[in-house]
């Protein structure tokens, strides 16, 4: 994840450079193959060493997407991008939800099934995205390793500490449960279910509140649910306390990420989105990738106490957040075509 991560500074700066559909279904064409080679490879019970090789390039692939997906969400989104990438949410957590309980169903019959139901799913993907239309855009040819830009950069790092907030949620928040609590695993499985059920019904109406609220207030809002959400874990006891503490994380979810994609997307000069978008999802991967150790080496020197570090680091995330505004909030001025 790590190497993959670092790949988006790469894809994004080629997003800009060709035709962004074009490259959208390329990168899903090469995951359907990689997961029909992971097919392959589990049938002949192929050694360890392959099936790390063929995980490795599918995460590279998920990796390689993600900024030219968030591109391509903020050119059809036009100006109206918070409300675009809420949309976007709720599918992915639509697909969480299906893909866990479909998921869990299929591995009863072990990891052959479980692929080939993957690799049907991406070839789909691949299908679907010959739907989609190239939108009128200048394409550039100088690729930018490091941006001049000393305010995104600080967005950027910020970033970072949401998403290792968010990574916790299906690393070491189970483990709590599960570890300290005594919880069993299925019941913790529901509680995933119940964040994503949460955001395909709420998601949407929350985003007509945000355009109201505008960057600063949507941002202290989710900060103080995160906040709220692991304060919750350190006096928690019984399932309805993991409950009450999903609610408030989802919630803090929900207030906070549309609004810093769509703010990274409005940062960026519109030749160079995908350079910048790249940039940025960087950092959102470090995140998700330096999240789980961060949280279990608090977890193993503090106890209860790692949920009080990360109530603060919220906190810290939305007061720093707050200090770096936009210059422009373009979110907010026309509606998406």
């Amino acid at each position: 994840m790590i190497v993959a991560t670092f790949l988006r500074i790469f894809v994004g700066n080629l997003a800009d450079m060709v035709n962004r559909v074009i490259l959208i279904r390329f990168i899903l064409g090469f995951r359907a193959l990689m997961l029909i080679l992971m097919v392959l490879l589990i049938y002949i019970n192929a050694n360890l060493v392959y099936i790390f090789l063929a995980t490795f390039f599918i995460a590279l692939g998920f990796s390689m997407f993600l900024p030219v997906a968030d591109s391509y969400v903020a050119d059809i989104s036009g100006n109206e991008r918070i409300k675009g990438f809420s949309l976007i949410r709720v599918a992915i957590n639509g697909g969480w939800a299906v893909g866990t309980f479909s998921g869990s169903l299929l591995l009863r019959y072990g990891y052959l099934p479980l692929f080939v139901g993957s690799t049907i799913i991406m070839f789909l993907a691949f299908l679907t995205s010959f739907r989609l239309y190239e939108t009128e855009r200048k394409t550039v040819r100088k690729f930018k390793l490091i941006l001049p830009n000393y305010a995104f950069l600080g967005f950027s790092l910020t970033s970072v500490l949401v998403y290792t907030l968010s990574s916790q949620l299906t690393s070491n928040f189970s483990l709590f449960s599960v570890k300290f609590l005594g919880i069993d695993k299925s019941m913790v499985a529901y509680l995933f279910s119940l964040n994503g059920l949460l955001i395909i019904l709420f998601q949407m109406p929350i985003t007509k509140a945000l355009k109201k609220l505008g960057y600063t207030l949507s941002i202290v809002v989710g900060g103080i649910s995160f906040a709220l959400g692991y304060a919750i874990l350190l006096f928690a006891n019984e399932y309805l306390h993991l409950i009450g503490s999903v609610v408030f994380i989802t919630l803090g979810e929900m207030f906070i990420f549309p609004v810093i994609i769509a703010s990274a997307s409005n940062r960026a000069p519109d030749n160079e989105l995908g350079a910048y978008m790249g940039f940025w999802s960087t950092f959102q991967g470090m995140g998700y990738s330096l999240g789980p150790a961060w949280g279990g080496f608090l977890l193993d020197n503090f106890q209860r106490g790692a949920w009080a570090v990360l109530s603060l680091q919220s906190l810290l995330a939305a007061f720093l957040f707050c200090i770096n505004p936009e210059k422009t909030y373009r979110a907010e001025v026309c509606k998406c075509k």
